[in-house]
């Protein structure tokens, strides 16, 4: 007894101590990862000083090197004199204690560093709008200010809570700058802009006629130099704005690197339209200019955004860069990377529909009860009926605004690829739901964790290929299908087409959760408008965070507050959150009817119906992740209606641009059903 009693104690110890050398080696890792990333920041100073001395003529080199240096060394005793106090110290406008560092231990100087090194780079902005005009003390008087009173002001407004004493004011409206774009970078601007209205024009920077003359720097070499040191830095700028080493750093970083590298190609295809010529100046300033844009949101980018820009992008290329579509580069290099992609997508859906809707049908068949058969079909029929009634709807108003065959070149351009490959699929779309539903249903009954198993690691390997291949290239296909629809001409009609489907989609979601909560209201003797306000934030969660299981411990309290019983809120909430899709399905359905009647197709209701019915089916187990639901949808638009690539890619930015919307709607219908499912339970009770 005796021994049994001493290992039970030492087993308990023993965790105590796994757990506390756990949370010692997380803490030592933020603390490391925090220095990392300031001295990668403070690196950015040989970066502007390389950038700023490649862009300006050599006599200027030694001035302009002196004050790189100052900006630092001044800044960063006048951060820990007055400047940490001001931005990070107790109170509401302006921070007041930890003068001089008094107060600061451990972990706080860690934290100085990092934001001292920040301070000194918002300094260092004002050298490259000034060079070669501004005395060397005058201007060490002017940086003086920024980083001991103008930067840390701001800051205190913005991000006095990362410090834990304060709240900014800025902050407590919901003011949002993940790493410093309008904190370090817009300061760092509109000081300059100030300084430069100061001071005037370099002299002989305009002609007596007032025409601006190019005064070219003595160094590209230099300038590259800076940009590529500058990029570096940026990692640490964004990525250490965390101040843990956790996760998310990684998605940071890459935010981070696709935004300059969009950046220096976008500022190329300008500077070849504009100048006819390859600059590699404006190209360097493109790099920068990408880095400055994402810093506010490198950790909060959703999928939407990235298809909308996506779509920007494709339309400005097709309408800016006129000169290259005559000679067909541009263009015609997109399309040949929108016909490549294109046929990768056909080969991977029948990998995506057995890699998820397999393992979803397994799972499901494992959970035995009426109350998943219930709560399934329930589902089944509400996802059914949303399809349904936005059929009815788009039958009804999309012919008022969508011209048959409206979508069709005018341009007498050659759009087509350079060259395609062809990536045929292992199997066909049919085949491939057929069998997911074989291998479902048959590892349910048998019950076999080998199969379940491998197949589980299939779903694994498409679910990373989904996510780091596809969703991240999602958007330069669109760009593609967008710039050869702005080249043939008919752009205003597609995108006018867009946003009346996006306009009666969104009306449709909204009537038809009110359907629901009727429907509910009605069976259970419940306010239907009560219900639906206690289901507020779970709707608005949704919408802020594009995600149905992210959303699911709102969505349990939400429900909770409409006096359903516990059992059936923690097993139907959590279950409809993954096999409830209604506002996918209303999407899709009159997403693929506005593209049919667009490329001259009538969708009647021979076809729509049976497409709906198998949508259903394909919702239930859709994979979860963003887009899931059109991903899956498809091998059903190639298979049932031929839809090709490029009407694929309209379903999917369609899909995106509202899928904020449509995952609230799922979530917020979820409410409904568990109302409904708890009436029948309780009167069977």
């Amino acid at each position: 007894m005796k021994k049994r009693l001493f290992m039970y104690l030492f087993t308990i110890l023993s965790l105590g101590l796994f757990a506390e050398g756990t949370e010692e080696v997380q803490t030592n890792l933020n603390w490391t990862w925090t220095l990392i990333a300031a001295a990668m920041v403070f690196f950015m100073q040989a970066g502007f000083a390389m950038v700023e001395t490649g862009f300006t003529r050599a006599k200027n080199a030694g001035n302009i090197m002196m004050k790189n240096a100052m900006d630092f060394s001044m800044g960063i005793i006048a951060f820990w004199a007055v400047g940490f106090a001001f931005m990070f110290g107790e109170g509401k406008f302006i921070g007041t204690t930890n003068f001089f560092g008094q107060g600061l231990a451990g972990w706080d100087w860690t934290f100085f560093i990092f934001q001292g090194v920040f301070a000194a780079t918002a300094a260092t902005i004002l050298s490259g709008a000034l060079a070669e005009r501004t005395k060397f003390g005058s201007y060490l008087v002017i940086s003086f200010f920024v980083t001991a009173i103008i930067y840390p002001v701001l800051g205190h407004w913005a991000w006095a809570s990362l410090y834990g004493k304060s709240t900014g004011w800025l902050e407590n409206l919901g003011f949002i700058d993940f790493a410093g774009s309008t904190v370090v970078h817009s300061l760092g601007g509109w000081t300059a802009l100030a300084g430069a209205i100061a001071v005037g024009p370099r002299i002989g920077k305009f002609d007596s006629n007032g025409k601006a003359k190019a005064i070219p720097g003595h160094s590209l070499t230099l300038a590259a130099l800076g940009v590529f040191i500058l990029w570096f830095g940026w990692f640490g700028f964004n990525s250490g704005s965390t101040t843990t080493g956790t996760s998310e750093i990684g998605l940071i970083a890459v935010n981070t690197c696709l935004a300059a590298a969009a950046g220096s190609i976008s500022a190329l295809i300008t500077s070849i339209f504009k100048f006819k010529t390859y600059d590699i100046g404006m190209t360097l300033n493109g790099a920068l200019a990408g880095l400055v844009g994402i810093t506010a949101g490198c950790a909060n980018v959703a999928p939407w955004a990235s298809v909308v820009i996506g779509i920007i992008a494709g339309i400005l290329i097709g309408f800016f860069c006129k000169d290259l579509i005559k000679n067909f580069i541009i263009i015609k290099i997109l399309a040949t990377f929108s016909g490549l992609f294109g046929n990768f997508l056909k080969f991977i859906i029948p990998c995506i529909i057995i890699g998820f809707v397999a393992p979803g049908i397994a799972d499901l068949g494992n959970k035995a009860g009426k109350l998943l058969g219930i709560t399934t079909l329930i589902a089944y029929v509400s996802t059914i009926l949303a399809g349904l009634s936005a059929f009815l709807a788009g039958k009804i108003i999309l012919p008022k605004f969508i011209k048959v065959a409206e979508l069709k070149e005018k341009s007498n351009l050659d759009l087509s690829p350079y060259f395609t490959i062809d990536m045929p699929p292992f199997t066909g779309i049919m085949t491939a739901l057929i069998l997911a539903f074989f291998l479902g249903l048959g590892m349910a009954h048998l019950k076999t964790k080998y199969l379940y198993n491998a197949v589980s690691e299939f779903q694994t390997i498409t679910q990373k290929t989904v996510s780091r291949i596809i969703i991240p290239l999602i958007p330069f296909h669109i760009a593609g299908i967008f710039s050869s629809i702005t080249a043939s001409g008919e752009i205003f009609n597609t995108m006018r087409t867009f946003s009346s489907v996006f306009v009666l989609l969104l009306l449709l979601q909204v009537s038809y959760l009110v359907v629901q909560y009727l429907i509910a209201g009605t069976v259970s003797g419940r306010n239907p408008v009560t219900c639906i306000k206690n289901y507020l934030p779970a709707y608005l969660t949704a919408v802020g965070t594009q995600s149905s299981a992210a959303t699911i411990p709102v969505s349990l309290e939400c429900a909770r507050k409409n006096e359903i019983s516990e059992e059936v809120v923690d097993f139907v909430v959590p279950l409809c959150a993954t096999i409830h899709l209604a506002g996918d399905t209303i999407t899709l359905v009159l997403a693929t009817m506005a593209v049919q009647m667009m490329s001259g197709v009538n969708p009647t209701v021979a076809m729509m119906v049976p497409f709906i019915f198998m949508l259903g089916v394909t919702m239930v187990a859709a994979p979860g992740i963003p887009g899931g639901g059109v991903y899956a949808t498809l091998g059903l638009l190639e298979k049932m209606f031929a839809f090709s690539s490029g009407q694929q890619g309209l379903m999917i930015a369609i899909h995106f641009a509202q899928d904020s919307f449509g995952t609230a709607t799922n979530v917020t219908g979820d409410g409904a059903i568990a109302i409904f499912v708890d009436k029948l339970f309780r009167n069977k009770k």
